[in-house]
């Protein structure tokens, strides 16, 4: 989480975690911060999705609709992480004029 303290010249400056200084070149561009977080968490369903799938296939009586159930639900996460990608794509071509 990151935390937003003020620099001598009253400049808002990023804190990662740890509490150091975040340098700008790994800070998201200008607006761009929500949509990076809406991307991890798409990201952190998919993992879990596919660590459930992973559970459900590792199980001695294994369950073929709840594995397919969960199969449906990374669909569904791939895609909303698709349409996202495609709008900060969009989002970064109108912000750099191309």
């Amino acid at each position: 989480m990151r935390d937003m303290s003020l620099s001598h010249s009253g400049i808002a400056k990023d804190r990662g975690a740890d509490g150091t200084e975040v340098p700008e070149y790994l800070q998201p561009p200008a607006g761009m911060s929500s949509e990076l977080h809406n991307v991890n968490l798409c990201l952190t369903s998919l993992s879990l999705r596919i660590h459930a799938n992973v559970r459900w296939f590792d199980k001695d009586d294994f369950d073929v609709t709840a594995a397919r159930r969960t199969a449906g639900r990374l669909v569904a996460s791939i895609d909303e992480l698709q349409t996202l990608i495609a709008r900060l794509h969009e989002k970064s071509t109108t912000m750099s004029g191309t």
